[in-house]
């Protein structure tokens, strides 16, 4: 759907004169990126807010977001089969950190963040081989990678040290959504051709 009304709306623009006919297919690709993280958005925004674990969720998706792009890994095959195992993923998580004992909080936000840190240490990063020139670049965004899971992991750190129990429950989602991310590079996917 997201496709579909992105390619209308570029369409439109064309026709309207504010873009040229021949950048229809970055225009299009554009938007539906757009549209893809609105949507994905609004799901996550409702579910957190008729559950009660926007915090949570919010948390995951900042930690996932902030290191999958600079890392690679495999991705699902259509927007729709992405859409649904991020939701679902994001959901489980953050419902998880409140059927979890407390005390099982922070050993298991420390060990999702240790484990996403040495993931992207040993494989990560895995860029796509059609990606733009300018992200072939492995050492640059190995470097990046390994700073954004590094920065992540001394955040859920700092958390325990200043907030202590109250922020249990948010650290472990945000450690769930680093561990999610980098365990994208185990799986085998065209992606994943260094």
């Amino acid at each position: 759907m997201a496709y579909t009304l992105a390619i209308k709306i570029s369409r439109y623009l064309i026709k309207r004169g504010a873009a040229a006919a021949e950048d229809e297919d970055v225009l299009a690709y554009g938007l539906f990126d757009l549209l893809a993280a609105m949507e994905q958005n609004l799901i996550l925004l409702f579910l957190g807010l008729i559950f009660g674990v926007l915090p949570q969720i919010f948390c995951y998706e900042l930690f996932f977001c902030l290191l999958k792009p600079n890392i690679g890994g495999a991705h699902a095959k259509t927007h729709g089969s992405c859409l649904l195992i991020f939701t679902t993923m994001a959901f489980l998580t953050a419902k998880g950190s409140f059927l979890l004992p407390q005390s099982w909080l922070w050993p298991g936000a420390f060990v999702g963040a240790g484990l996403a840190l040495l993931l992207v240490l040993w494989r990560g990063p895995v860029i796509h081989p059609n990606a733009p020139a300018s992200m072939q670049k492995r050492k640059k965004f190995r470097v990046i990678g390994i700073c954004v899971a590094l920065s992540q992991t001394i955040a859920i750190f700092l958390a325990y040290k200043i907030a202590g129990e109250w922020a249990a429950g948010v650290a472990f989602c945000g450690s769930m959504g680093e561990a999610t991310a980098s365990l994208s590079l185990l799986i085998p996917s065209p992606d994943n051709n260094p």
